[in-house]
């Protein structure tokens, strides 16, 4: 006999069933005892936010968009209000009154609202060190991001993020 206790029909208890089935829960990719592992959790948040948006159909929109990163250029770091008509920008210009205005073949640099959402895809498909958003309740779009590209303390300059505020629909498809 194998050690085993069973039952009077030589079956093993249920007790036993039961952790066989929390075993193999655990050794399927992406799932833990707890539940989702942290990149389910995170492609789960994404794809909920990103659907609440859409389903919201907003064509136009505005918000005070801000990036930061250790080594980017001051320019890209100023809070600038930015205007979206049909995915594209179409306004940007600093907050700050006494700041430089913003040349348009730089505006490439700031991004969408759909933009972040694929810079968030992206860093969840890349396995980002450290991935950290907030989703606006209602609406769903990305409020803060941030994002430590690598665990190497050698690399000064492996962090970025953004934050959106004060966004405003302006106009919305039928």
């Amino acid at each position: 006999m194998n050690g085993m206790k069973t039952d009077a029909s030589g079956r093993a208890p249920a007790r036993f069933a039961a952790i066989a089935l929390v075993l193999a829960a655990l050794a399927q990719p992406g799932c833990d005892a707890v539940g989702p592992s942290l990149e389910d959790q995170r492609r789960l948040a994404l794809a909920r936010n990103r659907s609440l948006w859409e389903s919201e159909k907003v064509q136009s929109y505005r918000y005070t968009f801000s990036f930061s990163c250790g080594e980017c250029a001051a320019w890209a770091q100023e809070p600038v209000r930015i205007i979206v008509e049909a995915g594209e920008i179409t306004s940007l210009e600093p907050v700050r009154d006494d700041a430089e205005p913003i040349s348009e073949d730089r505006w490439q640099a700031f991004e969408t609202i759909e933009e972040i959402f694929d810079a968030i895809e992206a860093a969840i498909d890349a396995r980002a060190h450290r991935l950290e958003v907030t989703y606006d309740d209602r609406l769903g779009y990305p409020v803060s991001v941030a994002i430590t590209a690598t665990h190497d303390p050698r690399l000064l300059d492996d962090f970025w993020g953004t934050s959106v505020r004060d966004l405003v629909v302006m106009g919305r498809a039928p």
